[in-house]
């Protein structure tokens, strides 16, 4: 449960891009979705996931996937038009971040933050942003259980 409080300061600490290196993604699914389903209705915040397989899918409610928005560049644009607040979570797109184009999208986004609250968490493996992300970054260490 500590992990859990911990990783809910990270993500309102006005860092845009959470970055979680773990091979034990359904674990770290399962916290976020525990985390969005305990808020309040005033701090409430939709919880999205996405991968290239499935696309864009709402975590914290039962949804189909968006397969519309299944390519990188086709989801990051989609994030940077939504004007609500949101958490979403980008499963194994360390590959993607060699894209200049990604990477801007990524910039464009986490710029917008004091704007509208939107929160990138990138979950993969192994995670080496750019250097123009790092400054917009935060890291979150998922101890083993």
């Amino acid at each position: 449960m500590d992990r859990q409080h911990d990783l809910e300061l990270v993500l309102r600490a006005r860092r845009p891009i959470v970055v979680i290196e773990t091979r034990d993604e359904s674990r770290m699914l399962d916290m976020l979705r525990t985390m969005a389903l305990s808020r309040t209705s005033e701090s409430y915040v939709p919880l999205f996931r996405w991968s290239i397989t499935d696309g864009l899918q709402r975590l914290d409610i039962e949804l189909e996937p968006q397969l519309h928005n299944a390519e990188p560049g086709d989801v990051l644009k989609h994030i940077r038009a939504v004007k609500k607040p949101g958490v979403y979570v980008l499963l194994d797109f360390h590959p993607y971040l060699e894209d200049p184009v990604n990477v801007r999208l990524l910039k464009d986004i986490a710029i917008q933050f004091g704007d509208v609250a939107r929160n990138l968490v990138l979950i993969s493996h192994r995670i080496e942003l750019p250097r123009e992300l790092e400054g917009f970054s935060a890291r979150f260490d998922m101890a083993l259980p």
